[in-house]
């Protein structure tokens, strides 16, 4: 299971990783003060797809991230420019746990 699970990760690796980039942009926009609700929404649903998937392929510190992430990111939380330094690190952080090779 563990070796299926882990080929099928580096085939879908790029494609995972990429969705982070996502979360970059609603970073800018953030602080920029720029963020609609539209990529707001947009980035809460990535956050929460790359939730389960870290989970699913064993990047349990990922998952626990992007989790923090799509809270932060949810309808009824307060965001204001302020917020995009600390959601940045986040972000830095999840990708690099995303970078690490597969548990």
């Amino acid at each position: 299971m563990r070796v299926a699970l882990a080929e099928i990760w580096e085939r879908r690796r790029e494609d995972i990783v990429g969705r982070v980039a996502v979360l970059d942009e609603v970073i800018a926009a953030l602080g920029s003060g720029t963020l609609t609700p539209a990529l707001r929404e947009a980035g809460a649903s990535t956050a929460h797809q790359l939730t389960g998937t870290a989970g699913t392929f064993g990047f349990h510190r990922a998952s626990d991230l992007a989790r923090l992430l799509e809270h932060a990111l949810a309808d009824d939380a307060q965001l204001d420019p302020s917020c995009s330094a600390s959601m940045g690190e986040t972000v830095l952080a999840l990708r690099r746990e995303l970078d690490r090779p597969a548990p």
